[in-house]
């Protein structure tokens, strides 16, 4: 797991953000499973606040500071909080939110705001766990007002949004060309 950036961090101008705003129940951790497209790195994004025990979050914006390039989200997973062990892997390659994006040096790439459910359901050979990531509708203005406030050094930073109710067209068709060049 990659750490989330602090809320006083100050602003690396060679560096790209990548930030999203989750609420999770207390389960297990979640990440985002960050790769570059070129195969040179790969990184988690936990969605939320990363602590040694479960925890529950609610709208909570994370940061994640990256090296400018093309990226994809090929996974999510579950984690152990206090051993970080991976628990589960669901795939994204499918999905939208797994094509490729740009981050660029000095701005700030948001995912959107996401819910992480699950349940314990007691069978005949033991735990089984459901875990569920579904995307909320939310605007660029409410993500970027709630960045602003978790993240006061990085607010002034260019800041777009992947997949915000307002933006979506137009970022994923801009993304979508820019990574092909």
């Amino acid at each position: 797991m990659q750490p989330i950036l602090s809320a006083d961090a100050p602003v690396d101008p060679n560096s790209g953000y990548l930030s999203g705003q989750f609420s999770r129940v207390k389960l297990s951790g979640f990440g985002l499973v960050v790769k570059a497209t070129d195969g040179s790195a790969e990184y988690v994004l936990p969605m939320g606040e990363d602590s040694n025990f479960p925890s529950a979050v609610e709208s909570q914006t994370v940061v994640m500071k990256l090296p400018p390039g093309t990226y994809r989200i090929s996974q999510w997973v579950t984690y152990a909080t206090l051993t970080k062990e991976t628990l589960t892997r669901k795939s994204l390659d499918n999905s939208p939110v797994g094509e490729p994006f740009k981050v660029a040096p000095g701005t700030v790439l948001h995912l959107g705001r996401y819910d992480l459910g699950g349940n314990k359901e007691f069978v005949f050979n033991g735990l089984k766990m459901n875990f569920k990531m579904s995307p909320l509708p939310v605007t660029k203005r409410e993500v970027q007002n709630a960045f602003a406030t978790s993240y006061p050094k990085l607010a002034d930073l260019p800041f777009q949004c992947l997949f915000c109710v307002d933006t979506v067209r137009q970022s994923r068709a801009a993304n979508s060309e820019s990574a092909r060049q």
